[in-house]
């Protein structure tokens, strides 16, 4: 079953959790949509007045269908924790970077994350030195192992 892709994020909601909800006082200035991949999720960079100048907005297409589909293969309700935060906690506990997860709106389905840019690896490696090139790829392989 494929989930549609969710409709864009209410701006007074989004801006509300940004004054209220974020670690550090901020205001929502600006929400710009990011290329999506192949993921039913929508991607938002949050442009922001504060020292964090921007954060991620991750729109789930269904806050609950997680927890839908582990009900059905464990017949029982569950209070399942989000598989994305399972996992990113899973990886900072392995001191893997990760991104901080300021604030879950499980009722709206928003995950606000601190963002690290839009340079990929290949694209950090393309024209790069040979040797910035090998140092890159042992970072990340480090990171993995």
């Amino acid at each position: 079953m494929t989930t549609a892709a969710p409709s864009a994020p209410d701006f007074t909601l989004i801006a509300d959790v940004v004054r209220t909800r974020l670690p550090f006082p901020a205001d929502l200035l600006k929400i710009t949509p990011l290329a999506g991949d192949a993921s039913n999720r929508r991607y938002y960079r949050l442009n922001l007045s504060s020292s964090a100048p921007s954060v991620i907005l991750m729109q789930l297409a269904s806050p609950e269908a997680f927890k839908q589909s582990e009900e059905a293969v464990s017949g029982a309700v569950t209070t399942a924790e989000l598989p994305f935060i399972n996992i990113l906690n899973h990886l900072a506990k392995a001191d893997v970077a990760v991104p901080t997860l300021y604030h879950y709106d499980q009722d709206a389905g928003l995950l606000f994350l601190q963002d690290f840019g839009d340079v990929t690896l290949a694209e950090a490696c393309t024209n790069a030195p040979t040797e910035t090139v090998k140092s890159h790829y042992r970072q990340a392989i480090e990171m993995l192992v």
